[in-house]
């Protein structure tokens, strides 16, 4: 009896199986024919090694130079770096030593001592002149009978002014106690009109000009 049960049952169990190997067929077909893959994990960018294949270039072979921390040597042709330890900016000229020069026409710049003898910018109408052995200390008034000195001054020394003042007088002494000499002169539109010379230790002259 229970011989018929099992045979009975038999197409029953061959029924299920051959369902379950068809849908197993069915889904390996489908997925062969869309062309679907299972999703991947990508894997993490790895460092370039010497293992890289020789196709793909590597980092020297792009031409572009890899970063060195290392220093590299200043640009020919361009300035290079100022005393405050900052790189001088590209296209504006650095600071040469023919920069630091005066310009020509302009004064020289503070903490130079004037000369004692400027060339007149105008037409001299008196002019003063001392000559001899130095150095002198000079007196002088001045276009505007202001009194003026120059202390230690060194022989040829002259001083022009554009007129004519009250008081024209030039005065010089002699700092040295030799036998050297000094002379003072005067001219009024070059013309000479006062001279005066002495000599000896300390000596000393005075001009003055006169109408005469």
């Amino acid at each position: 009896m229970s011989i018929k049960r099992s045979w009975a049952l038999l197409p029953t169990i061959v029924g299920t199986v051959v369902i379950i190997i068809a849908a197993v067929l069915a889904g390996s077909l489908v997925q062969s024919r869309t062309g679907a893959a299972p999703p991947t994990r990508l894997a993490a960018a790895e460092p370039w090694t010497s293992d890289t294949p020789s196709a793909m270039p590597g980092p020297s072979d792009s031409g572009t130079p890899a970063p060195s921390d290392s220093a590299l040597p200043w640009p020919s042709g361009i300035p290079g770096p100022s005393e405050s330890g900052e790189p001088w900016p590209s296209g504006i000229p650095g600071p040469s030593a023919s920069d630091s020069a005066a310009p020509s026409g302009m004064p020289a710049p503070s903490g130079t001592p004037a000369p004692s003898n400027p060339a007149p910018t105008f037409e001299p109408v008196v002019t003063y002149e001392v000559t001899g052995d130095g150095p002198v200390d000079i007196d002088y008034n001045d276009d505007n009978f202001a009194h003026l000195s120059v202390p230690g001054a060194v022989p040829p020394w002259q001083m022009s002014f554009p007129s004519e003042g009250p008081l024209m007088v030039v005065a010089a002494q002699r700092k040295s106690s030799d036998l050297g000499g000094v002379q003072c002169r005067i001219y009024k539109f070059g013309v000479l009109r006062a001279v005066r010379s002495a000599t000896g230790p300390f000596s000393r002259v005075g001009c003055v000009l006169t109408d005469e």
